[in-house]
């Protein structure tokens, strides 16, 4: 066979444009006929029909979702205008079979690949270029034995494990170096060069050579298929097989479908190259491409047709968007567009001389408009950055009005900037905060006067006295504004808000007169004094209680804070808060749970002590770590309080009661907030995917260097298997390529067990969760519907997938295979077959 990776296609007077492949079991033939169009000119637009099949002999693949069979190019002729492809004299047929008694017996394999050899009668045989290791050296009168695991490996007369390359019973095979493990439907480092990977067979382990594959892709996520040479190794890049061209991806080795390659050249739905023509458009799939004089689509920024024209990195035309130099192109035409407005999703610009939109404060056509700074995007219906309003609809500059921004009303003036302050409009006195400008309705504004909440206008509230507005407490003095301040009103010590002039009621300030703030658990100040909740009256000469805490006060009002002595009565307030310590241990204390009164600490028993359980020794002392106390194990945190309703030191086992913090030693879950755990017989917890009573759960096991989580997972899709890759790599020594499929789960909300045999939607997404609870992935059979998973599980809905099988298109509600019809889809019109294989009409 020949196999040459350095193709040059010569045009033609002629261009194909319609052929392609079908699929049988295990092989596929490419029998095409010509079809031809006459020459096109340069400029001139064609859709290209790369999918239709011109002739009606070919068999095709009755089960749609069966991923066993391979496909390989035939080598049956047909008359088309692409390069004239040789063949190889000789082909190998498929390696599969058992060759012995030894020999590991065929089992299924996470990844199933069925080599497939090409048909070619006209060959001769080629020789190796490449020495295998142990390949004079024929192993026999071992055994092949399976692990625990289900591995296989192979066992000398000697007695010992086999590593690497070996011939055994005159089968080339490879064990994992690192572990003896056989290689069985993977890819493997070549033992002649490590750059390079040879694939084994699923069932026998047989090295494979001069054929095409499909494995499990880890670049592509999916299913691919591949080509392996004369040494077992992938090819690259372009080649000839069986006189047809083909298309190796550069990096992976993946064969290039229904797509333009790295070469410039489209390939179609089976691989196969197709000559589109010269000097032209052609749209593909919905997307424009121009092809050169060597029948390559182009890149970048070009003059074609005296017009220019933009093709992105994979040659795609753009159309009605910006390039990488911001540069706007017209949504039909293509062609760089110069001083005019664009709309560009749902953004208006305008577009300027070279074809960039403009930015900032501009005059078009005697009008000024804004644009962002950093977008260009037209600023409408808000203040752009030079502080000015712009209209709603046209975007020009608006002064001397009212205007509306987020609920907020503004006056703009001569130069459309927001009037701020005390103005009077149209004859009426209104106000403006002084940092946006927003007018203030409803309410007071920084000058101390109210005004009207509907039209804003300044309102003389009655004087000397108090008035409730929005909830708040205000006093409208002599002068007609509000207080601020500590006051005296009515023989009455009070105070109102020194920025807002709200009065305090049952709110602490600080020694500047600013109101404290409790949000929760934090405060936002240092209190000093206190207003009564009722009266506003400040406290002063006895206890209070506000917010669940007892405070005091003295008779100048102010908080008392640390050790004090009140009524004969020894007591503690904390040095910052001024609440006093009760029922707590403080200071080598015991402050009690009703009065406050400073007590001894009791020794040797439990102490049920600032919302906690403490245990306090002989001397006093609060027990700190792991105890055993009367036969029953407990733990105490550093400031003595015992767990409980938890675990024990970064999360390990065992679980202390809620109650009586005693350690829990038997099986269960166990609720630690709002999550859930379970422990074995020992107390300890259980990690990662676990069947309990029947059921799957799993149990957080997220990698850390210093805490045992544990946690049950629900309401969520997971894979624990490639949460235990990640966190228990395989060696990097290791020489197979472990193909990485996942097996993902659903956990139900409420109980955290796998669900099985049903669809669920999470997030947005559709899976499908079989009998043992794992997602289903890639082709699959639901109910007698055709259905496509990815990788993790998500189905396809209103998308097309391209592999090997080619280009599908999956119902956008029922997510079932369209087959046997034609649709419009994003404004192409496409016919699908009786396989589900597109073609664009």
């Amino acid at each position: 066979m020949e196999t040459n990776n350095k193709v040059k296609h010569q045009s033609s007077k002629k261009y194909l444009i319609a052929f392609s492949c079908a699929t049988a079991l295990a092989s596929f033939a490419l029998i095409a006929g010509a079809a031809f169009a006459d020459e096109v000119t340069t400029g001139e637009t064609h859709k290209i029909d790369t999918t239709t099949s011109v002739t009606a002999n070919v068999e095709t693949t009755a089960d749609l979702v069966e991923t066993k069979g391979i496909e390989a190019i035939s080598s049956a002729e047909s008359s088309t205008s692409a390069p004239e492809l040789a063949s190889s004299e000789n082909t190998r047929g498929t390696t599969s079979a058992t060759t012995n008694e030894s020999q590991a017996p065929t089992e299924t394999a996470t990844v199933e690949a069925q080599a497939v050899s090409t048909r070619d009668s006209d060959t001769s045989k080629t020789a190796m270029t490449t020495p295998v290791i142990n390949e004079d050296v024929n192993v026999t009168g071992g055994q092949y034995y399976s692990d625990q695991n289900g591995e296989w490996h192979y066992r000398d007369a000697n007695g010992n494990d086999l590593t690497g390359p070996q011939t055994i019973d005159g089968v080339q095979v490879y064990f994992d170096k690192e572990n003896g493990i056989q290689a069985k439907g993977v890819f493997a480092k070549d033992p002649n060069n490590a750059k390079k990977l040879n694939f084994y067979d699923k069932d026998s382990g047989a090295l494979l050579k001069n054929q095409f594959i499909v494995t499990y892709s880890n670049d592509t996520k999916q299913y691919e298929r591949y080509y392996l040479d004369d040494n077992g190794n992938p090819v690259y890049g372009e080649y000839r097989i069986n006189r047809r061209s083909v298309y190796f991806d550069d990096k992976s080795g993946t064969q290039i479908i229904d797509r333009f390659a790295p070469n410039g050249h489209f390939y179609d739905q089976d691989g196969v190259f197709v000559n589109l023509g010269t000097n032209r458009f052609v749209e593909i799939k919905g997307k424009w491409y121009y092809l050169n004089n060597s029948g390559q689509i182009i890149k970048g920024s070009h003059i074609i047709n005296g017009a220019q024209v933009y093709f992105d990195e994979n040659g795609i035309q753009i159309k009605g968007d910006f390039d990488k130099e911001n540069r706007y192109y017209d949504e039909h035409t293509g062609k760089l567009v110069t001083n005019r407005f664009v709309t560009v999703k749902d953004k208006n610009y305008f577009i300027g001389a070279k074809g960039t939109p403009v930015k900032g404060a501009t005059l078009i056509d005697g009008k000024e408009y804004y644009f962002d700074n950093k977008t260009g995007a037209q600023v409408k219906g808000d203040f752009g950055g030079n502080g000015k309003y712009y209209d709603t609809s046209t975007g020009a500059l608006v002064t001397n009005r009212y205007v509306n921004v987020d609920k907020y009303w503004y006056y703009v003036d001569a130069e459309g900037k927001p009037l701020k302050g005390s103005q009077t409009i149209n004859n009426v006195p209104v106000y403006f905060d002084s940092y946006y400008g927003r007018q203030v309705k409803g309410d007071f504004g920084d000058d101390g006067y109210y005004y009207d909440k509907d039209s804003g206008a300044k309102i003389s509230l009655e004087k000397n006295r108090y008035h409730n507005i929005n909830n708040h407490w205000y006093y409208v003095g002599s002068n007609g504004k509000i207080l601020k301040g500590d006051h005296v009103i009515n023989g009455v010590q009070v105070h109102f808000d020194r920025i807002f002039g709200i009065q305090a009621k049952d709110d602490f300030v600080d020694k500047d007169g600013i109101n404290v703030l409790y949000d929760s658990f934090v405060v936002f100040g240092t209190p000093v004094k206190y207003y009564d909740k009722d009266t506003g009256e400040l406290v002063k000469g006895r206890y209070f209680t506000s917010r669940g805490k007892w405070f005091y006060a003295d008779k100048q009002g102010n908080i008392l804070k640390g050790a004090h002595t009140i009524d004969g009565v020894s007591v503690y307030f904390d040095d910052h808060l001024g609440t006093q310590f009760k029922n707590v241990v403080k200071n080598g204390h015991y402050y009690d749970k009703d009065t406050g009164e400073q007590k001894e600490v009791p020794r040797n028993q439990f102490v049920r002590a600032d919302n906690g359980l403490f245990y306090y020794d002989k001397d006093g002392k609060p027990l700190s770590g792991s105890h055993t106390i009367n036969g029953v194990t407990y733990s105490f945190y550093e400031n003595g309080q015992a767990r409980q309703g938890t675990f024990g030191p970064s999360g390990s086992g065992p679980f202390y009661d809620e109650v009586t913090g005693a350690a829990v030693r038997e099986k269960g879950f166990h609720q630690v907030g709002g999550d859930w755990y379970y422990t074995d017989e020992n107390g300890n917890k259980l990690l990662g995917l676990q069947e309990i009573d029947g059921k799957l759960y799993y149990l957080d096991n997220t990698e850390s260097t210093s805490l045992v989580t544990g946690y049950l997972a629900k309401d969520k899709v997971l894979s624990p298997e490639q949460k235990e890759s990640t966190r228990y790599p395989r060696t990097s020594s290791s020489t197979i390529i472990e193909p990485k499929i996942y097996s993902y789960y659903y956990f139900d909300a409420e109980t955290g067990a796998a669900v099985t045999n049903q669809f669920v939607n999470w997030k947005g997404n559709w899976y499908y969760f079989g009998k043992d609870g794992k997602a289903l992935l890639f082709d699959q059979v639901i109910n007698g519907q055709h259905l496509y998973f990815d990788y993790e599980g998500k189905q396809v809905k209103g998308n097309f997938v391209t592999d090997y099988k080619g280009t599908r298109y999956y119902d956008e509600n029922s997510g079932e295979l369209v087959t046997n019809q034609t649709r419009t889809i994003n404004s192409v019109t496409y016919h699908f077959d009786e396989n589900g294989r597109a073609k664009q009409l």
